[in-house]
């Protein structure tokens, strides 16, 4: 299923799209995941907990427009094959987080803004779909 994801992720025509599926020995606790991935942790707090229809939405629309400019960067059918395929590789009982905060993003990567869902359950991240835009220096 990665190699679907990792083709529908190579449409979005700006930044950088990050998608992980944890399984097994690999699901970790999210302060872990993400310090594997080299991404910050200090913004965990101010994420916004949604339910899997606002997750797909929310990613959808940060698929498909430039998270600062608002330029339409991916077809939108495209980002929906995509956050399909991404949100039903969870158990319903799945939490999804957003870093949203006051109608922008707390950061969780080094780029100049970012964002993006965690789905996450009891025992840990279980995956994660990031978008970065316009890395900072």
């Amino acid at each position: 299923m990665m190699n679907y994801i990792d083709s529908l992720i190579c449409e979005r025509k700006l930044g950088r799209v990050t998608c992980k599926i944890f399984r097994g020995s690999s699901i970790a606790t999210v302060k872990d995941s993400l310090k594997s991935l080299n991404m910050l942790t200090t913004g965990l707090d101010y994420c916004k907990c949604l339910d899997q229809t606002g997750a797909k939405t929310r990613l959808i629309e940060i698929l498909c427009f430039h998270l600062e400019s608002d330029e339409r960067v991916m077809n939108e059918d495209v980002a929906y094959d995509l956050v399909r395929t991404f949100l039903k590789s969870f158990p319903s009982e799945t939490e999804y987080y957003v870093n949203e905060i006051w109608g922008g993003y707390e950061p969780l990567t080094r780029s100049f803004i970012d964002a993006g869902i965690l789905a996450v359950k009891e025992e840990g991240l279980l995956g994660l779909l990031w978008v970065e835009d316009d890395e900072g220096p």
